[in-house]
């Protein structure tokens, strides 16, 4: 039987054996901490970016505030941006009993014939908002005999042998459509009567205007106004005037009808009366200043209009709106 070996290691080799362990266990706690120092080293570069980042951010969205806060100190008011619009497109006073001024003036529709809603209303008022019949009559009430195609005579009976009939052309009320309501004016060719006692006849591509015997000659309704201020501001004209709207009403006192009495609204829509059943010749309210007499009676004042005008492009005006300021 064989004896067993025991193999023997001396000191100085277990020692040297530890020693390499212990190197080599160093060794690898040193690449592990150096590696998440690294690791550590990164995280925190990377953090240091994202705040200066953030920095650069906040430092913009301040710069945005510090603008918009300096733009906001430095935004002219209201009054300040109406002066510089005067300044800018100054306001020349017109004089309101030149021809030019009257001549704009009576292209605003003002005419009411029967419950018809004219320019003078409580909202502002364009030519898109005007019954076709109210702009027939407008442009009728702006030409006269020397605008007409030509002048005929005609034999109605013995007491009125001759009948003056006044025929104006197709394209005539077209043009004059175009000068006082612009160039996208709409206009519908049909007959227009514009009181009891006068006719329009369309036919034929004509108007045929004549006078005849019979019925009222003065509407239901009634349209007062008085031109007060006519200014321009750039290529803009404004027209202000005072306005009465009234409709004669039946004012009965111990059983007498007191012609001549009127309930008077601020407008033709009629959505604010002012007084009813006022008898104008016992109020002496006729004259030159009807409007004047009202507003003492009243004792308040009427409405003010503006009427806008604006340039064509062949530096004519057309009437654009009318509205009520006050």
């Amino acid at each position: 039987m064989e004896e067993n070996k025991v193999t023997k290691i001396s000191l100085s080799t277990f020692f040297l054996i530890l020693a390499i362990i212990v190197i080599i266990v160093m060794g690898i706690f040193i690449y592990k901490l150096n590696n998440d120092k690294t690791a550590e080293i990164q995280k925190s570069t990377e953090l240091q970016s994202q705040v200066n980042n953030l920095n650069g951010t906040v430092s913009d969205l301040q710069g945005k505030i510090n603008s918009i806060s300096q733009t906001i100190e430095n935004k002219p008011t209201t009054s300040e941006i109406s002066k510089d619009e005067i300044n800018n497109n100054k306001i020349e006073t017109l004089d309101i009993k030149s021809d030019s001024v009257k001549k704009l003036y009576n292209y605003v529709s003002k005419f009411s014939y029967y419950d018809e809603l004219i320019a003078y209303q409580s909202k502002k008022v364009t030519e898109k908002d005007l019954a076709n019949s109210l702009k027939l009559l407008t442009i009728f009430n702006n030409l006269d005999k020397d605008d007409a195609t030509r002048i005929e005579y005609q034999y109605e009976n013995e007491y009125i042998p001759k009948r003056e009939h006044v025929i104006y052309s197709k394209k005539i009320i077209d043009d004059k459509a175009t000068e006082i309501f612009g160039n996208n004016v709409t206009i519908i060719h049909e007959n227009a009567s514009p009181y009891d006692g006068h006719s329009i006849i369309y036919k034929n591509n004509e108007y045929d205007s004549f006078d005849y015997e019979g019925g009222g000659g003065v509407p239901w309704e009634s349209s007062t106004s008085k031109l007060i201020k006519a200014e321009q501001i750039g290529d803009d004209i404004f027209i202000y005037d005072k306005y009465v709207h009234l409709v004669e009403v039946e004012n009965i006192v111990n059983g007498i009808n007191h012609a001549g009495s009127y309930d008077i609204y601020s407008a033709s829509d009629k959505n604010v009366k002012l007084s009813s059943k006022v008898d104008f010749d016992k109020n002496k309210l006729y004259g030159d200043d009807m409007i004047g007499n009202i507003e003492k009676f009243l004792n308040q004042e009427l409405t003010t209009f503006k009427h806008t005008f604006k340039k064509s492009s062949n530096g004519s005006y057309y009437w654009y709106s009318s509205e009520p300021i006050k």
